[in-house]
């Protein structure tokens, strides 16, 4: 039996062409979403869905999902899933439907397998649709192959057990037949009478353990004194309760001691033979040496409790060890435990750079470091190899056991902090990486050990918000900001559809001219009970969830539209461009380019009027794939601004390769050009080394004459700030580009000829 992993195989049903290639568009897109292949397959109507499944069955490669379209409760499309689960009962189903609770009724009326069957409302979320099809197709997957592991397991154990009675039915015939079975049997067969204490272990016996014929002597002994210690007493039960006549036969597994010292694992049977008092004379059977299905056993079950990559504990086997550690708390007083919840920084970088082969081999050597510092630190807690567990993906939890006082596992994280601060070798390349750490303490007042997990990834969310420390103490607080991020992320996910966003627009002028080139876009949430919400409170959640690529998306087409009504409502304003800012996730999106390709299409835009700002920092994490995203971008002849400047990483090695357009300085900067020597210092070189490059500069946050002024005398190209106008709704923004365009004829530093004057 091959147990190969089973391909995941999903069958689109859709009696409209246009749905069913919608729906066949959807599982096709975004090949790097999806975990290992993906087949797909389309029919019309249930009958021949039903068949296709049935014939798929009998042929090896069963279904694991069914993606049905349905528009209204049909009685013919209920037959038709009802055949389909006659065909087989253990396909999971999905259900796109207007009115999915009409036809989920119905479906209930009729079959038993509603358990596999799953809803979801039109219009479909195309990525909504993607995650639950591999959810669902990877699950059935993992039980298809258990499936066959088991069935695998129980073929062996059927054939043991055949074998195994063909011997009992032999030890039942004569003494000749007997004698024929010890000759030619591979298993090692013994006879113990009771009467004189001596045993008759046969040469195969012996064999099974490494010794020869001559090598072991007839009693009991021989045999008793090489079971191992921890299966004595059992081996001991099993023998008197067969001997007491409490069981029909004497049937045991358990280890014996190799020649070669050592153990193996064995299968002993036999049966008693009494006299006509009932008194037991004889005790004769078999022994088979089973060490191979006990260590595929015990692959198993390991392989059920651990990590295959890195080899830790998986999720199910840490809590096991955490009710160790509550159960602990609840007998010892004043007991503690903590949980460090672990996660990498910049790994999708990391494995988006390297490839996937090597962020796991990253991943194996953080779990080795992290092992490593904690086995030098034995004496502040005890931890056990299974107190390491991976969770999936680059997050890792460590359970400290018996902790002393909670400075102990603080001590640990900044150990941990230090450890993997130092860089990972790679052949050539040197890997730096660095972990957020979130710590929370277990006691005998704890009730579960979800509770405290929960409590650590709260703690850990709190790391990674707060950049300045690495690692932070759970606090009640923290779960309450947890469960309010939870309501505002489900409430954003709605916000799209329900049409809650809204766009505001910040002119930027030219230094030289004063007229307006440009409005930069910037995003608010019009939520229904809060009023306006600024882009800050919601960007970062949306950043942490992936919300923000379809919030980016909609806000890149809307920008465009916008900009394209007032080309209809303005045609003078046919000169001004727009600036749509792009996060770091939607960055590295392989949707990006053909989102700009799209939007340039539907609104017939030039694009050089449409400027993407993109981060200095979002450009550096993104590594190597940012030197191929950016050409791609600027061969669509949009604009490319590089945002922020100067205040996180470093591009300098990098900048002259990057077909960037704009520079843009951080009002961080700008804010200091009147007050603080380097402030002025550090603009100057800014827009000196744009020169050099051929690229032209915007400086953001201008909020005063005297910095438009100093601004002016450096030959800075363009600024945007409060100065001028915050960030306006799209009639307030056309009402301000007539007021300047019908007021400003002299540049903005009219009368100022340099810096010295300005200032």
């Amino acid at each position: 039996m091959s147990l190969a992993t089973p391909i995941r195989r999903v069958l689109v049903i859709a009696s409209d062409p246009a749905a069913s290639d919608e729906l066949c568009r959807v599982l096709a897109c975004d090949p790097e979403d999806w975990r290992g292949p993906l087949e797909i397959d389309a029919v019309r109507h249930g009958s021949e869905g039903s068949e296709k499944v049935a014939q798929s069955l009998q042929g090896g490669r069963p279904y694991a999902l069914a993606l049905i379209d349905a528009n209204a409760p049909d009685p013919q499309a209920i037959d038709g899933i009802v055949n389909i689960w006659r065909a087989d009962p253990n396909l999971q189903m999905l259900l796109c439907a207007d009115a999915p609770d009409l036809i989920l009724r119905q479906i209930l009326s009729r079959t038993q397998h509603a358990d596999r069957l799953w809803m979801l409302k039109k219009p479909l979320d195309p990525a909504q649709t993607r995650q639950l099809v591999d959810v669902l197709t990877r699950a059935w997957q993992c039980a298809r192959s258990s499936e066959l592991r088991a069935a695998q397991l129980e073929q062996t154990i059927q054939a043991e057990r055949a074998q195994r009675q063909r011997f009992e039915e032999e030890l039942r015939l004569s003494q000749d037949r007997f004698a024929l079975a010890v000759a030619g049997s591979n298993d090692g067969i013994w006879d113990w009478n009771l009467a004189d204490g001596q045993v008759f272990y046969s040469p195969r016996w012996k064999a099974i353990l490494g010794f020869a014929d001559d090598e072991i002597a007839g009693t009991m002994d021989e045999w008793f004194k090489r079971i191992h210690p921890d299966d004595l007493h059992r081996v001991e039960a099993e023998l008197d309760s067969h001997l007491d006549g409490k069981t029909d036969r004497f049937r045991c597994e358990y280890r014996l001691r190799h020649k070669d010292g050592s153990d193996r694992w064995v299968l002993t049977q036999g049966v008693a033979v009494r006299d006509e008092s009932g008194v037991v004379r004889r005790v004769a059977g078999s022994q088979t040496e089973i060490t191979d299905r006990k260590l595929a056993e015990e692959q198993l079950r390991h392989d059920a409790l651990h990590d295959p990559l890195t080899g830790l504990a998986n999720r199910p086997l840490l809590l096991d060890r955490m009710n160790h550690c509550l159960a602990s708390a609840q007998r010892t007083p004043n007991y503690l435990f903590a949980v460090l919840f672990l996660d990498v920084d910049r790994f999708k970088v990391i494995n988006d750079s390297l490839g996937h082969d090597a962020g796991d081999q990253l991943l194996v050597e953080i779990a080795t470091r992290i092992m490593t510092v904690v086995r030098s630190m034995d004496m502040v807690a005890r931890v056990e190899p299974d107190h390491l567990a991976r969770f999936g993906g680059d997050e890792f939890v460590l359970l400290l056991d018996g902790l002393s006082q909670p400075e102990d596992a603080v001590r640990v994280a900044e150990r941990l902090l230090k450890a993997l601060q130092e860089p990972f070798k790679f052949g050539r390349h040197d890997v730096f990486t660095s972990v957020s750490i979130g710590i929370a303490f277990g006691s005998a007042s704890s009730q579960r050990p979800e509770t405290v997990l929960r409590d650590a990834d709260a703690a850990l969310h709190a790391a990674k918000t707060d950049r300045k420390q690495r690692y932070r103490i759970y606090n009640p607080d923290m779960h309450a900001r947890a469960m309010r991020h939870l309501a505002m992320e489900g409430e954003m996910r709605q916000a799209i559809d329900r049409g809650q966003l809204r766009l505001h627009y910040q002119p930027i002028h030219s230094l030289s001219t004063g007229k307006i080139v440009e409005f930069e876009t910037l995003v608010r949430w019009q939520h229904p009970e809060r009023g306006l919400i600024p882009p800050a409170e919601f960007i970062p959640m949306a950043e942490e969830t992936g919300l923000i690529i379809p919030v980016g998306r909609w806000v890149l087409r809307t920008a465009c539209r916008q900009l394209a009504q007032w080309d209809r409502q303005e045609p003078a304003m046919a000169d001004v461009g727009i600036g749509v800012n792009v996060s770091s996730r939607q960055f590295l999106s392989t949707d990006l380019v053909s989102d700009v390709r799209e939007a340039l299409a539907e609104t017939s835009l030039r694009p050089q009027r449409i400027s993407l700002e993109i981060t200095e920092s979002a450009i550096m994490e993104s590594g190597a794939p940012a030197l191929n995203i950016l050409p791609a971008l600027h061969a669509l002849g949009v604009r490319l601004h590089l945002d922020d400047f100067g205040t996180g990483y470093s591009s300098l090695g990098y900048l002259n390769q990057m077909p960037i357009d704009v520079l843009k300085i951080d009002r961080s900067f700008v804010s200091r050009i009147c007050t603080a020597k380097t402030g002025l210092s550090l603009v100057q070189a800014i827009i000196a080394l744009a020169r050099s490059l051929n690229m032209q500069v915007i400086a953001e946050g201008v909020e005063s004459e005297q910095q438009v002024a100093i601004l002016t005398g450096m030959g800075c190209d363009y600024v945007q700030g409060f100065y001028f106008a915050s960030a306006l709704a799209p009639d307030k923004a056309v009402e301000y580009w007539k007021r300047y365009m019908n007021s400003i004829h002299l540049p903005l530093n009219s009368g100022i000829s340099s810096i010295s004057e300005a200032v």
